[in-house]
């Protein structure tokens, strides 16, 4: 919205929000620099993470500088070239950082489903390259195509950030809604399609596990036998999820995957990046 939707107490308010969200944004930015830079090791993955924090860290510093500005100088929301450099930058880094997302997606997908994927070299790693410049390209690609429709003046100052116009919509369609959507609904698809995948590849090699094992246990025929197995079939059920494997204290988490592993070794090659999915 422009400053004639609201008073001058609402804009303040506005503004103030933006640069404390901006702040806290870039500081969350920083601990995840730091966390990436201290890694031990570090797998494709988790450079495809870095560079989509990279994009909202500097999108986080643009969108503090635009209200800090012009809290301090009230011209600046007047000045056609300091809007159309900001509104440029910050549809540069919002679209940079939905095809992070994007990208992080599809590479998930490729390593969990593609046979021979698995490692630090499968999924998107081959083609790495490609990968950086299209996240160079794309993002610019559809923040300067705005200047088609105007040479100048074509990123309009709002409250709290200079941004594409809402008229005409075919431009904020084209360069921003269009795009977002297709990305959202496809990272819905990717991962509602890996935790299907998953599941079923899961609820196999546990189907394997369990039938191979060469020794009974006597059950426990009390009542806290009965809820002690009960409570490890809800903990089990749960932790089946990606991201849950921590449920399942360690001792038992590890003799499981090592006997696992080694079935996975010998039935399903793919049945290992599940775990570390799993684990993940």
């Amino acid at each position: 919205m422009t400053l004639d939707s609201y008073n001058n107490s609402q804009i303040l308010t506005l503004r103030v929000i933006s640069i404390v969200s901006s702040s806290i944004s870039i500081i969350f930015g920083l601990i995840g620099f730091y966390s990436y830079i201290n890694m031990n090791r570090k797998a494709f993955r988790h450079r495809l993470i870095i560079l989509l924090i990279s994009f909202d860290f500097i999108k986080a510093v643009i969108l503090l500088w635009y209200p800090l500005r012009v809290l301090q100088v009230p011209q600046a929301y007047l000045n056609v070239n300091f809007c159309d450099i900001v509104g440029f930058f910050t549809s540069y880094f919002i679209e940079g950082a939905d095809l992070a997302v994007l990208t992080l997606a599809i590479h998930t997908a490729l390593v969990i489903f593609r046979k021979g994927g698995a490692g630090a070299k499968g999924g998107l790693y081959p083609f790495r390259k490609y990968v950086y410049a299209l996240h160079l390209l794309l993002p610019v690609s559809l923040a300067a195509l705005a200047f088609i429709h105007k040479r100048r003046s074509v990123y309009l100052p709002f409250v709290t950030r200079c941004y594409l116009p809402i008229y005409p919509y075919w431009l904020r369609l084209a360069l921003s809604w269009i795009p977002r959507y297709i990305i959202i609904i496809t990272i819905i698809t990717i991962y509602i399609a890996i935790y299907v995948h998953v599941k079923l590849q899961y609820r196999q090699v546990t189907k394997n596990f369990q039938s191979s094992q060469r020794y009974t246990t006597i059950k426990d025929q009390t009542l806290s036998g009965y809820l002690k197995r009960a409570w490890e079939y809800t903990l089990s059920t749960i932790a089946s999820f990606p991201g849950f494997r921590c449920l399942i204290p360690l001792n038992v988490r590890d003799n499981n995957l090592l006997e696992m592993g080694n079935m996975a070794d010998s039935n399903n090659p793919q049945a290992v990046v599940l775990q570390q999915f799993q684990n993940d």
